[in-house]
């Protein structure tokens, strides 16, 4: 369970996937709005980005991220965030390099859906029926983890 607080576990892949959907206020609420012009497909893909892909192939697929930083972490993580469709991705490698690894995603944009159909601004109950397993650690819900 290291992966889900970012710790990568001794003999671990860095390319631990968790998808985690929205902070609890956004999921708490209620949405009219049909989503899923991005679809996140289990722990394979997320939007046509492959979860065992790197940072070159994520701006290949979602075009260069408004903002990319540096952690100051033994990791060397890199934060790589696209605001406009709700999405900040952590990668590891040699921080913010092409061939940095995906590690988790954050989703956070009403045009996401996941292939059960959770949409971010659904309901708890929905999540908890179509995500039974789904864990809740501060304002995210960790939906798939590997």
């Amino acid at each position: 369970m290291d992966h889900l607080l970012g710790k990568a576990p001794r003999g671990a892949a860095l390319a631990a996937a968790i998808l985690a959907a929205a902070a609890a206020s956004a999921i708490a609420n209620a949405s009219t709005q049909q989503a899923g012009a991005y679809v996140i497909r289990g722990d394979a893909s997320i939007a046509g980005f492959s979860t065992t892909g790197r940072l070159a192939e994520a701006r290949r697929v979602f075009g260069s991220p408004a903002t990319l930083r540096r952690s100051g972490d033994r990791l060397r993580s890199c934060l790589a965030r696209w605001p406009a469709i709700g999405l900040t991705v952590t990668f590891r490698g040699r921080g913010c390099q092409g061939s940095s690894a995906f590690v988790r995603a954050l989703i956070t944009g009403r045009d996401w859906a996941t292939l059960r159909g959770l949409a971010v601004g659904q309901s708890l109950a929905v999540l908890r029926r179509k995500y039974p397993d789904s864990r809740r650690r501060d304002d995210t819900w960790t939906l798939l983890s590997r």
